[in-house]
């Protein structure tokens, strides 16, 4: 019986440990993300001299999300046709992002590795939006795994 406890403790004991462990690489990959979120919000609101006035007016990070929130002049009946187009083409706008600065390599490698979903959302003054969504499994399909 003692053998049996003092085998019973080992295990949980080396269970706890390896939990531990990973759940002390997701934390700091999760602050770090809300850093780099945050620093960005501190900013904000950013005017991006892109036409149709688009400004970024806040970014967010709760319930594993990383929130953009887009304020637009218009949104194209065409762009709200075609999501998944524009999805695509977001996507590859990360991974050039990632080659940019060392900085934006190690946030999508965090949203990646803690599974954060990312969260686009556009609108108007009008009440119109869109709002497209990137799995870790969409940036992973892109980006790849680093």
């Amino acid at each position: 019986m003692n053998k049996f406890v003092i085998l019973l403790l080992n295990i949980l004991s080396a269970l706890c440990f390896l939990s531990c462990g990973t759940n002390n690489q997701d934390s700091q990959a999760i602050t770090e993300i809300r850093e780099a979120v945050d620093k960005v919000n501190d900013a904000c609101p950013i005017y991006m001299d892109m036409g149709n006035d688009v400004t970024l007016m806040s970014v967010k990070y709760y319930d594993n999300k990383v929130v953009y929130d887009y304020k637009l002049n218009r949104i194209n009946d065409k762009v709200t046709a075609n999501i998944d187009d524009l999805k695509t083409g977001m996507l590859y706008m990360c991974k050039a992002e990632m080659n940019v600065l060392p900085e934006n390599k190690k946030f999508y490698e965090n949203i990646i590795k803690t599974g954060t979903l990312l969260v686009y959302y556009y609108h108007t003054d009008s009440g119109k939006s869109i709002s497209i969504e990137m799995t870790k499994d969409d940036l992973e399909s892109v980006i790849g795994t680093h």
